[in-house]
């Protein structure tokens, strides 16, 4: 059955909204995300099937401006006034992006895992030597279920942009954040993501040798390693902000 909003959740806590890639669902998220994040973190984790993608609905216009809006209604209904951490990987990292741009104080931390940060491929700069999809990663694509092909084509092909991908005349956001690139990712590159820094106050950045675009499955020690610290600084920001 589709819904116009689908998603499982983790744990329990205060929420952690975590946003897949282009074409992939809240499954695919939840193998990439949940063996990385410490144990007994005090979270509640929701994996979110964006629009046209999973048990969701597409949204009326294929367009990045109209999943957005359905992510923010979701967040709306279902998680409360108050910030949550995001986290998105790929497209769901443009996404995660544009939320924190937009809505800074709807964000407590934010994660960003190979984000798009140039949505459209001819703006891209990515190496040359991409790496291939690992078999791990591959098995969870050729499991999908529920796409709906004509929208997702739609979307990519002429709704894909938003407007203010650059961040020209946003104020830079304040919150932990993570920003983890894979030096051989052929499709989202490393490079961009490095340009987009100056877009955070309280930044890392990290550019992991021997991964592609699928980091969580390709380098899942340095990836564990590198999403717990950004748990510790989210954790450390909630206890000072008594969030």
């Amino acid at each position: 059955m589709h819904d116009e909003h689908a998603w499982h959740a983790v744990g329990d806590g205060p929420p952690l909204l975590v946003l897949h890639a282009f074409g992939t669902d809240g499954h695919v998220a939840h193998h990439a995300f949940e063996p990385a994040l410490p144990d007994g973190l005090a979270r509640r984790r929701i994996y979110l099937d964006l629009p046209g993608c999973g048990d969701a609905q597409p949204t009326a216009e294929a367009t990045s401006e109209a999943v957005l809006a359905s992510v923010l209604a979701f967040a709306d209904e279902r998680l409360g006034a108050g910030p949550i951490d995001l986290a998105g990987h790929s497209y769901g990292g443009y996404l995660a992006a544009a939320i924190a741009r937009r809505h800074p104080e709807r964000i407590g931390a934010l994660l960003l895992v190979c984000p798009g940060v140039r949505i459209r491929p001819a703006d891209r700069d990515v190496p040359h030597d991409g790496l291939p999809t690992p078999p791990e990663a591959q098995r969870l694509l050729d499991g999908l279920h529920g796409r709906h092909e004509a929208y997702l084509t739609a979307l990519r092909d002429h709704g894909y942009r938003l407007a203010d991908e650059d961040g020209e005349g946003a104020r830079p956001f304040g919150g932990p954040t993570t920003i983890l690139a894979g030096r051989r990712d052929g499709i989202a590159g490393y490079a961009d993501q490095f340009r987009a820094l100056a877009r955070y106050r309280d930044a890392t950045y990290a550019a992991v040798a021997g991964a592609g675009h699928w980091l969580p499955f390709e380098q899942p020690a340095a990836f564990r390693a590198l999403v717990g610290d950004w748990a510790r600084r989210a954790l450390q920001s909630v206890a000072g902000t008594g969030r």
